[in-house]
């Protein structure tokens, strides 16, 4: 077995998918309520009074790199056998691609979908994780470039907001009071 990949789900019914290069290192949730103090009458204390439950956060770095990747095809493997010297010199000075190609995968994700006039809700999935929400922030990061300019390295800081329905919430949450 394989190692598996993180994705992230998008589209009609989650069909799409991206599939991230290096699965992150390490990720954070977080969860916040709200809570409001107010001064108890005849009292020098105040009392903690629970407002609001609130959204859950995923946090994580995504890394990608353009720079190792080579095109190692059959054609390339052929000429390998044949003169070795030659075949790594021009895998090294192979034109390497832009790291952009696959940081841009993410961030179009946040843009407006035209049929349901908000980004996309995604999904981000990777063994037992699946965290649906929207992307609420990418920053981009990039650490290596080619003599051109061009950047093959970059790192990307994605935080994910829940995105769960009133309805899905309501069926979680069975409340013993009127």
């Amino acid at each position: 077995m394989g190692l598996e990949k993180a994705t992230i789900k998008y589209g009609k019914e989650f069909k799409e998918e991206i599939k991230v290069l290096f699965n992150p290192s390490e990720y954070t949730i977080s969860t916040t309520n709200s809570y409001e103090s107010k001064m108890a009458p005849g009292t020098d204390n105040a009392v903690l009074q629970f407002k609001k439950g609130g959204i859950s956060e995923l946090t994580m770095n995504l890394y990608f790199d353009t720079y190792t990747q080579t095109n190692l095809n059959k054609d390339t493997l052929n000429k390998l056998s044949m003169d070795p010297i030659q075949t790594i010199k021009d895998i090294i000075k192979d034109e390497k691609e832009d790291v952009r190609t696959y940081t841009q995968k993410i961030t179009k994700l946040m843009e407006i979908d035209p049929e349901t006039h908000c980004p996309h809700v995604v999904i981000f999935a990777w063994g037992s994780l699946s965290f649906k929400a929207v992307i609420e922030s990418v920053t981009e990061t990039y650490t290596m470039f080619l003599p051109n300019g061009k950047p093959v390295r970059a790192r990307l800081t994605v935080k994910f907001k829940e995105a769960k329905g009133t309805v899905e919430r309501a069926r979680k949450n069975v409340l013993h009071s009127p």
